[in-house]
């Protein structure tokens, strides 16, 4: 407005004498010139006009070569109207109350501050205006009041006379009235215009049916009371209140890219306060202000002034987001035009409340319908193949309705079972060379945008062209996206493929429903390949069990063949052998006599294992012929047998029953030979001087045996594998088949009962059980 004080008290030659001094020196001429120009003051309504007609008039009251008019607001005071130089300084300058010395006076003097010279003065004029010589700084007041201040600067000295001055004084007075009258006028027409535009604002939001048309309407009407030449809306989220995203934007040179964009809050100070205080903030100039960050869109270097105010529903409610409001020009906004704003935004805001429960419940409701009709469809599939090109479709689908993206390309891309290595398994606007270029790769999940979508299951989001040669895949390149957004198959934690599309969801609705999507999908596709999966080892299994069985068939012939093929020649040898011993030859030698008493041995040993063989294939093919008998009799039998074997060994064997009659049912050869073999390996497992029992028991309906001896045991690892055939426990050096035990066990469970060994590292204990014949 003014040079600025140079350190030193204003000089007393440079102060205006009273006005009662100069009425004195008024013509009547110049009283009627300046009934005039009141009167044509008082004739002009437009403040905007009004201020350029005071200039106007002006030039018939002094001469000047440059003249301006500043007008308060709050603490400062903004250029409004201008003449010659001035002009220039129109919406560029405003000054601040606390820095600005001719404010100062004028407001403490309640008269004008006159300069004959400023280069007499220690003064620092404002640049470009270094050439001005006379100042004359006079208040517009209103009650005492200041509610502005008019300049008027000439280059050459001592200018402006003190008639000059009080008629500049005078004619100020009535310029400030007019300026009163018009601003009341203009507010009054202004609220009027308000409220035909809240009016309609309120039926607009009343047939509002998405937050979109609720938004775009509240900048739209803002613009029509109070213009400005930026704006955006942002909406918090509900899951964290911080966070947001620009909804909606006014007068944007690039509306696209600020569309969706995040916004955290607690990143910028203005936005602290607004979340703290819910209530409005103003920034008449933004030059200066700590607060304020400009940004780096485009125009941010021209903002001048700035308005940010609260979405709240009522006072007491949460935020659920503000409103940004941006201006050319420093001072855009009355303090009617701040209240104002904020009256459309309580409006808006509990529009968007209710709004905001109807999109959530459509969003339910559409949710529910997608998954329930995916979740029905992947259900009835069991194809892999048409499974994800279900859930690519789905995808294409929902991003397609939900953001309106023509020519969307999309892949799923998974994880190769037990591999790193990446497979595109079906694309969408996919070539199928692209889909063959990109598995000939072949890509692993350490590559790009891999190693977090798929190695750390994040959502990856690349917005810019640019950046997708720096951040994906080499010789991905080629697929050229656009964008690109990969969305992990995430299934109990494990990550095991993406949804890749070459654009960055930003509706918060579309992007949880593709979320909810991704994780029916995740299961739906794991469940495929592993039915898939099953239904190949099934098919390998069935090969190779019929492979086995002919295999099977093959050896028990073999086994039949070479029993039978056995028999005749053991037959021979055994006989000759006896034969030999008792001389029947000829006389031999002790040595003779004990060699043919270990071939003797070993044809008993091979005889026993034709036997062991035949009598498994005999339980195996042939049916038990089963009649009643007394167990108890059977195992005393069995025990006469195994008596002579048992001496021989240095054994005791013995008998102990509780009853004499234990009825069973069975095929009397075969639990005969049940017996044998355990009392058998009994004996033959056996220290000398040790003792076997043999215990005939009935336990409710079942009866019971166990054969017990004080043998070197069974270590408990091989307990299970004794019943096999064909098995020998390791480092024991007692002869035996190995199928002697397993003929045990198929017996007593073709009978019905079960068989079980006890062992604690020496001696074992093995029992049996059958039903009793009559016991039910």
């Amino acid at each position: 407005m003014s040079p600025s004080p140079a350190g030193r008290p204003v000089p007393e030659e440079s102060k205006t004498p009273p006005l009662a001094q100069a009425s004195a020196i008024i013509s009547p001429a110049l009283g009627e010139t300046l009934l005039h120009i009141s009167n044509e003051l008082l004739t002009t309504y437009d403040t905007d006009q009004l201020l350029d007609r005071i200039l106007e008039l002006l030039r018939q009251l002094v001469e000047y070569e440059t003249a301006a008019i500043h007008l308060v607001d709050g603490d400062r005071l903004f250029t409004r109207a201008g003449v010659g130089a001035a002009a220039l300084t129109v919406g560029q300058f405003n000054f601040s109350r606390d820095s600005d010395f001719v404010w100062q006076f004028l407001e403490r003097e309640k008269r004008p501050y006159v300069t004959g010279d400023l280069r007499t003065e220690r003064w620092r004029p404002l640049a470009g205006f270094e050439w001005i010589r006379s100042f004359m700084a006079v208040p517009l007041t209103i009650h005492d009041e200041l509610i502005g201040i008019l300049t008027v600067d000439h280059s050459e000295p001592d200018h402006f006379s003190g008639q000059q001055v009080e008629v500049v004084t005078l004619f100020a007075s009535q310029a400030a009235v007019a300026l009163a009258r018009a601003n009341l006028l203009e507010s009054e027409r202004r609220q009027r215009r308000f409220a035909e535009s809240q009016l309609a604002f309120s039926y607009r939001l009343m047939q509002t049916t998405t937050t979109d048309m609720a938004i775009d309407a509240l900048l739209a009407t803002i613009a029509e009371n109070a213009p400005y030449d930026a704006g955006s809306v942002t909406l918090l989220t509900t899951e964290e209140p911080h966070q947001g995203y620009i909804a909606a934007v006014y007068g944007y040179t690039n509306p696209d890219e600020a569309y969706h964009q995040p916004v955290d809050m607690r990143q910028f100070q203005l936005l602290i306060e607004l979340a703290d205080e819910h209530k409005p903030i103003y920034l008449p100039e933004v030059r200066g202000e700590a607060r304020w960050r400009a940004g780096n869109y485009p125009d941010a270097q021209e903002v001048r002034s700035i308005l940010l105010a609260p979405l709240l529903y009522s006072p007491q409610s949460e935020l659920i987001g503000y409103i940004t409001l941006k201006s050319y020009r420093p001072n855009a906004f009355s303090e009617t035009d701040v209240n104002n704003i904020l009256l459309l935004c309580n409006q808006t805001a509990a529009t968007l409340r209710t709004l905001r429960l109807l999109e959530e419940t459509r969003r339910r409701l559409n949710e529910v319908s997608v998954l329930a009709e995916m979740s029905a469809h992947l259900n009835r599939t069991y194809d892999l193949a048409e499974t994800l090109r279900f859930v690519l479709d789905r995808v294409v689908s929902v991003i397609s309705q939900g953001e309106n993206v023509p020519d969307l390309r999309a892949a799923i891309i998974l994880r190769q079972p037990a591999s790193n290595i990446l497979h595109l398994a079906v694309g969408h606007n996919l070539a199928p060379e692209e889909i063959e270029r990109f598995n000939n790769r072949p890509y692993t999940i350490h590559e790009g945008t891999f190693a977090r979508s798929i190695g750390q299951g994040e959502w990856v989001e690349i917005k810019h062209a640019e950046e997708i040669s720096q951040l994906i895949a080499e010789q991905f390149i080629w697929m050229a996206p656009r964008q690109l957004l990969n969305i992990p198959l995430t299934v109990d934690s494990e990550t095991i493929g993406i949804i890749s599309v070459d654009y960055v969801v930003r509706d918060p609705t579309t992007r949880q429903l593709l979320r909810a999507i991704a994780d029916l999908a995740g299961s739906a596709i794991q469940k495929t390949q592993t039915l898939a999966h099953s239904r190949q080892r099934a098919v390998e299994l069935v090969e190779t069990y019929e492979r086995l069985q002919v295999m099977d068939q093959q050896r028990d012939e073999f086994i039949q063949n070479i029993t039978h093929d056995l028999k005749a020649p053991l037959t021979f040898i055994r006989g000759y052998a006896e034969l030999m011993a008792e001389g029947g030859l000829g006389e031999i030698t002790p040595e003779q006599s004990e060699a043919l008493e270990v071939i003797q041995e070993r044809t008993d040993a091979i005889n026993q294992l034709i036997a062991d063989i035949l009598r498994l294939k005999e339980v195996e093919a042939h049916p038990l012929q089963e009649i009643p008998f007394n167990l108890d009799e059977l195992a005393r039998k069995s025990v006469r047998n195994a008596r002579i074997a048992a001496r021989l060994a240095g054994l005791e064997i013995r008998v102990s029953t509780q009853e004499k009659n234990v009825p069973v049912k069975g095929d009397i050869a075969r639990m005969e030979q049940v017996f044998e073999n355990l009392l058998s390996n009994a004996i033959k497992y056996s220290p000398n001087a040790g003792e076997i029992s043999v215990v005939v028991e009935t336990r409710m309906d079942r009866a019971q045996v166990s054969v017990v001896d004080q043998g070197i045991g069974i270590p408990p690892e091989e307990i299970e594998n004794i019943w096999n055939r064909y098995y020998r426990i390791a480092g024991i050096s007692a002869e035996g088949s190995g199928l002697g035990l397993a003929n045990v066990r198929r017996i007593i469970e073709a009978h019905g009962g079960r068989i079980w060994v006890q062992s604690s590292g020496q001696g074992s204990t093995f029992t049996f059980e059958l039903p009793l014949y009559g016991g039910d």
